[in-house]
């Protein structure tokens, strides 16, 4: 796609939303429901929120569950972050990339830990942060950890971080490919 081109689904304008697509979005994600308040005061609609209203009986049910991941998270907001940056980097998704650079930024990380994340090397990285780039770049090319890895990541997570890792990577390998495919490009000030 070319930077400034169309997006293939374009987000659904929100004078454009039932109430009934309103009703299927709301109250599955804390971060959203502030946008879709329709207070006077409510921020504009990011355009991942339109995009999702095409069709909300699947958008509402992604939105829960990426509650589960983000505002409900075993996972550290560190890991998480650092492991959606990776997926940003080696899908090539540049809307993952530049929401969650923001959203990593604001959650700790520092700008080593974004260049690990975004980068080809490790340097001097911890074990811990190695592992988790190690089982994303896996979970993307083998569509599955290497049982070098798995073991590793045992040392460091208890099982159901373990459980919540993997879905983490799973949902935003799918999210990234979503937006990849609709051309979905960030926008600034989103």
């Amino acid at each position: 796609m070319t930077l400034g081109a169309q997006p293939r689904l374009s987000p659904l304008p929100s004078a454009e939303w039932s109430e009934e697509q309103r009703a299927l979005l709301r109250g599955n994600l804390a971060r959203a429901d502030r946008y879709l308040s329709g207070g006077p005061d409510a921020p504009r609609i990011p355009p991942i929120l339109g995009l999702l209203a095409r069709n909300p009986r699947i958008g509402g049910p992604w939105l829960a569950f990426s509650s589960a991941l983000m505002d409900g998270a075993s996972v550290s907001a560190h890991d998480r972050e650092l492991v959606i940056l990776r997926i940003g980097h080696r899908t090539r998704c540049q809307y993952l990339l530049a929401q969650h650079l923001r959203m990593g930024t604001e959650a700790g990380l520092s700008s080593d830990d974004i260049q690990t994340a975004v980068g080809d090397t490790f340097h001097e990285r911890s074990d811990r942060d190695q592992l988790l780039i190690l089982a994303t770049d896996e979970m993307i090319d083998r569509h599955s950890i290497t049982d070098a890895t798995w073991s590793g990541l045992s040392n460091q997570f208890a099982d159901t971080d373990l459980l919540e890792l993997l879905f983490l990577i799973g949902s935003y390998v799918c999210l990234a490919m979503v937006l990849n495919s609709v051309e979905r490009e960030p926008e600034i000030n989103e």
